[in-house]
């Protein structure tokens, strides 16, 4: 191997593409929230970026599996492991899925699709797509969304192990794979530690 492939073999440390706040906010302001469509279309972005469920997780997010609440929490069983786990809901993404689901009045699905079956992931991903598009970011796909919640979540707590939890992911090292890049909270604490000491 020369130098310069050995250069370039060279990857950096980065996390999956996520959206900015600024984007994060841009996106939630898509939906027409007039509309019954619009406050379906929040409610189920609104669950995907701020609730960190999987497009699967979210489209077939079932009445009886929300806790209605303040805080008010939804039990997800992951459909790769079969463990349950409970994530707790965000105040603006609890706001969007109540309004959802005094529109719709759901009797199972709480995003039914046209046969009373859960939407299907295709339009499910068509929906997250259309939104991702209006702000410019089209090139993300719909799981960019719960990577940006979960990103949020590792950048604010400085805890991989809080975003493993709201994850359902099996282990640490799972969860540190992808969002390792923004755990740096450790890394600034250690340079401050030095900064003082040195001066």
């Amino acid at each position: 191997m020369t130098k310069t492939q050995a250069r370039t073999a060279v990857r950096t440390l980065q996390g999956p593409a996520v959206l900015r706040p600024k984007e994060t906010k841009a996106l939630l302001a898509v939906p027409d929230r007039r509309t019954r469509q619009g406050k379906r279309d929040l409610a189920l972005i609104s669950l995907m970026v701020l609730g960190c469920l999987r497009a699967t997780e979210a489209r077939r997010l079932t009445v009886d599996n929300i806790e209605w609440g303040e805080p008010t929490r939804i039990m997800i069983r992951s459909l790769k492991s079969g463990r349950h786990r409970t994530v707790t809901l965000p105040r603006q993404a609890q706001r969007a899925l109540k309004a959802w689901i005094d529109a719709s009045r759901p009797t199972l699905y709480v995003f039914p699709g046209k046969y009373g079956d859960a939407l299907s992931l295709r339009e499910t991903q068509r929906i997250v797509k259309g939104a991702l598009g209006r702000i410019g970011r089209g090139e993300l796909r719909a799981h960019s969304l719960r990577h940006t919640g979960l990103s949020t979540i590792v950048r604010k707590t400085g805890s991989i192990y809080v975003a493993m939890r709201v994850a359902g992911h099996s282990s640490p090292t799972v969860t540190a794979r992808s969002y390792a890049a923004w755990d740096t909270q450790d890394a600034d604490r250690a340079a401050k530690a030095i900064d003082e000491v040195i001066g």
